[in-house]
């Protein structure tokens, strides 16, 4: 039984469907980059964004500035939205608020 305002397990918050689109049309395949049990959306290293792009990141970071102390995941991906002009997808709560860690989670298993 759910209480009300409560959504249906099967149903995903809009903005991390909206987040999880962006995501399947920047780096395809990214829900297998994503460690289901250490995901936390308050951390720029754990959270969606953060796992996602932590290669990539440290990739381009030490190419451009070898002796750099790095760069995380989402701290490169957010770069990459202002880049792209995504700005709408950066301010996507989803990608910041912990609230969401459930839907995220639906959002991966759909995609794996």
């Amino acid at each position: 039984m759910f209480h009300i305002g409560h959504a249906e397990p099967t149903t995903i918050d809009h903005n991390v469907e909206a987040a999880a689109q962006w995501l399947d049309r920047t780096v395809p395949g990214w829900a297998s980059r994503v460690n289901c049990l250490t995901l936390n959306i308050c951390s720029g290293e754990y959270c969606v964004l953060g796992q996602v792009f932590r290669h990539i990141a440290v990739t381009a970071w030490h190419a451009t500035f070898p002796l750099g102390t790095g760069i995380n995941g989402y701290d490169y991906a957010r770069q990459l939205m202002m880049v792209e002009g995504n700005g709408p997808i950066l301010a996507n709560p989803a990608f910041a608020n912990n609230t969401y860690r459930g839907d995220w989670l639906k959002a991966i298993a759909a995609r794996a």
